[in-house]
């Protein structure tokens, strides 16, 4: 039986190659995946900036509506309201009547 020497030397040197091939690649890969990581925990500190960003906004919208309801329902401003718009008067004690309801 013959062995050809050179066949088994392509054999080795295709296998060599064909292996150091896969490492590039596989370490390729790892590299794109980690690059991809990297882009996505970018994307989501940029996200969580833009939420904290729109939280702060509304907690700010949400206090001045505080305010504004606070202002609208003090009874200073509603009995101003009362006796300009309805011609309504202060209660003095001899002009208090107490209606009861019956069920």
């Amino acid at each position: 039986m013959i062995i050809d020497k050179s066949s088994e030397s392509n054999k080795k040197v295709f296998q060599k190659i064909l292996s150091f091939s896969v490492g590039i690649f596989v370490i390729g890969l790892l590299i794109v995946l980690y690059v991809l990581q990297n882009i996505a925990g970018v994307n989501e500190k940029i996200t969580l900036m833009h939420l904290e960003k729109e939280k702060n906004a509304l907690l700010k919208e949400q206090q001045e509506l505080k305010i504004n309801i606070e202002f609208l329902t003090s009874p200073e401003r509603l009995g101003k309201i009362a006796k300009e718009k309805f011609n309504m008067q202060s209660l003095s004690g001899d002009k208090i009547y107490i209606v009861k309801l019956k069920k």
